[in-house]
């Protein structure tokens, strides 16, 4: 709700990657259907739709111009998406900032937010406001090179961060594989103590 609180959930974890904007829309639309119906039952209604998105989003906050993670180019979601109540699309660091900037508790007026799953998101935020950047695309931490000659990344660029400290790279490092709740497994596996993913992590981190 307007305070932050969660008033209704769903979740369904999923691999996106390669996937055509339509059919994943069309899933996200069920999400929706079901939170709304609950909602509704609460005696709730929506204020507004926000969906955060791995990628950079254009200044009209409905276009997907680059989700390189998805494989999305261009991809206008305000077309995609059949609700009647006011749509925001947007970068999921930027709403995370945001979130931390608005609810947090003593949260400073000046920061940087990470965040880090598939891709690693970053979002900057400058005397309580958030840092667009010219084009909209400030804070796009995951596609700066840290190895000029490493690995391809789906940018297009070579030796990306997230190459190194991904989700995916931390996976492989630890030799795990999974679709599911990724970040889960690698926290349960290293609070079990598992000397693999701890090195993964910690060269990650490096």
């Amino acid at each position: 709700d307007l305070r932050g609180e969660v008033r209704s959930r769903a979740v369904r974890h999923g691999a996106n990657r390669g996937r055509a904007p339509a059919p994943v829309i069309g899933e996200l639309t069920e999400l929706l259907h079901q939170v709304l119906a609950e909602a509704e039952r609460a005696g709730l209604w929506p204020a507004g739709l926000a969906v955060a998105v791995p990628g950079l989003v254009a200044r009209d906050a409905r276009t997907v111009v680059r989700a390189p993670n998805l494989d999305w180019r261009d991809t206008d979601l305000g077309a995609l998406l059949p609700v009647d109540f006011p749509l925001t699309v947007g970068n999921e660091a930027n709403f995370g900032a945001l979130a931390e900037l608005w609810l947090g508790d003593g949260t400073a007026r000046d920061f940087l937010h990470v965040s880090a799953e598939i891709g690693i998101g970053a979002a900057v935020v400058v005397d309580g406001r958030l840092l667009h950047g010219t084009r909209g695309f400030a804070g796009e931490l995951g596609h700066v090179p840290v190895q000029p000659d490493g690995p391809e990344c789906p940018c297009g660029g070579r030796g990306c961060l997230e190459q190194y400290a991904g989700e995916e790279a931390v996976l492989r490092a630890a030799g795990l594989e999974s679709d599911e709740d990724r970040v889960g497994l690698l926290a349960g596996r290293a609070a079990e103590g598992d000397e693999d993913v701890r090195r993964a992590l910690r060269d990650a981190g490096t």
